[in-house]
């Protein structure tokens, strides 16, 4: 079952449908259907696109509160917002957030870093 929300949320970021796409985790939530990795890791990189990073990186931390571990992709989506947003101080402090987690930093990681520079 939450697949199948899951995909529908990542359909709905696709097509620019932000608020749709967080109605529907709320429903799934308010379900007592508990979100996968996937389900996570695809609403934080919705939001990093949209340019509200700074949620993103709050429901990073409620997350991990509640037990869900991030992948260097969970990070990458939020240092790249970040980047993106030209806030390059939160970018960098998530880049080290990672690494004090013992999430190695990947080519990915360092291309969105140095990107912004250039």
């Amino acid at each position: 079952m939450c697949y199948t929300y899951s995909i529908l949320i990542d359909g709905y970021f696709k097509k620019g449908e932000m608020e749709l796409a967080l109605e529907m985790y709320d429903g799934m939530v308010d379900l007592n259907i508990s979100p996968t990795d996937f389900t996570i890791n695809t609403i934080i990189n919705g939001l990093c696109k949209v340019g509200r990073t700074s949620e993103a990186r709050d429901m990073l931390k409620k997350s991990m509160e509640k037990g869900f571990i991030p992948m260097c992709m969970t990070y990458n989506s939020i240092i790249d917002g970040f980047m993106k947003e030209g806030d390059i101080n939160s970018a960098l402090s998530v880049k080290a957030e990672m690494c004090k987690n013992g999430i190695s930093p990947s080519v990915v990681t360092y291309t969105s870093l140095i990107d912004w520079v250039l």
